[in-house]
């Protein structure tokens, strides 16, 4: 997911840890990272439980 905003949201704020501890919690992988032109580019990968 990538948005149109300034960035620089806060990895370690709730909103953010909120979704990476849930990642977390099913063995998936989470990142945060300001995007090129502004905003923030989030990625979440989850195991499919094959």
């Amino acid at each position: 997911m990538d948005d149109n905003g300034r960035g620089g949201a806060d990895p370690d704020g709730q909103g953010l840890r909120g979704i990476a501890d849930r990642v977390a919690a099913v063995r998936g992988r989470f990142s945060s990272e300001r995007g090129n032109t502004g905003g923030t580019v989030v990625r979440a990968v989850l195991p499919c439980g094959s």
